[in-house]
């Protein structure tokens, strides 16, 4: 599992880093919805909620299906592709130190990336 976990970590940290998402340029995350359309900016606020309560499958599932929007604005993916990767960190994280609802967001993360 770990070196399983380490992997997609790592992943994850070059798809952000390919992605350009430095800080320079980068729009405060908290703002960029602000002005969406109520479907983005709910998904948005509802992921919000999940992360600061733990809940990394809700987290993982919400912040997934706001990242397939086609709707999004650049400065709104790109806030999304950072929370569901510092989320992803997280639920690694978590699993590794053995939270077995990180785990099961591990196993739920993976069905919906389809593998």
């Amino acid at each position: 599992m770990k070196t399983y976990s380490w992997f997609f970590t790592a992943l994850m940290v070059l798809m952000v880093l390919a992605g350009g998402c430095g800080k320079q340029g980068s729009a405060d995350p908290a703002k960029v919805f602000d002005g969406a359309d109520a479907t983005l900016k709910g998904y948005w606020e509802k992921a919000q909620v999940a992360v600061k309560a733990n809940d990394y499958a809700g987290a993982i599932t919400l912040l997934f299906t706001l990242r397939n929007q086609p709707n999004l604005t650049p400065k709104q993916y790109e806030a999304v592709q950072i929370a569901f990767s510092d989320m992803y960190t997280k639920t690694i994280q978590a699993a590794n130190g053995g939270d077995a609802n990180a785990k099961k967001a591990l196993d739920m993360t993976a069905q919906l990336r389809g593998r």
